[in-house]
């Protein structure tokens, strides 16, 4: 738990140092928080919200690839999901289908 509670605690460093709540720097962020930190920000800006929606597919890739160029957060990292945006976008829809699913029939079924 340890890990995990740092890769948590980290998410929202920047490689450049200039992230929240502690400031680390790039040699002192794991890989796991820098997999957390790319995942906040993509699920940030493709998801739904309910002050707006989420936003397509050439314009997320776009804000990754600067996030990417201008080192706030690991270059290889936003690459590979840049790379596999399609698949991700696809899973991410499916499981939220299916979270809803289970919601709709289990929780609010029990609950009325």
């Amino acid at each position: 738990m340890q890990t995990v509670s740092e890769w948590a605690a980290f998410h929202h460093e920047r490689l450049d140092g200039n992230g929240y709540p502690f400031h680390k720097k790039a040699h002192e962020i794991n890989t796991g928080a820098r997999i957390i930190a790319v995942s906040d920000i993509f699920t940030a800006l493709i998801e739904d919200r309910p002050y707006r929606k989420g936003m397509n597919i050439p314009d997320v890739r776009k804000i990754l690839l600067n996030v990417a160029s201008t080192g706030v957060q690991d270059y290889q990292l936003i690459h590979h999901l840049i790379d596999n945006m399609e698949d991700i976008c696809r899973n991410v829809k499916d499981k939220q289908a299916q979270a809803r699913h289970f919601y709709h029939t289990q929780i609010e079924c029990s609950a009325n």
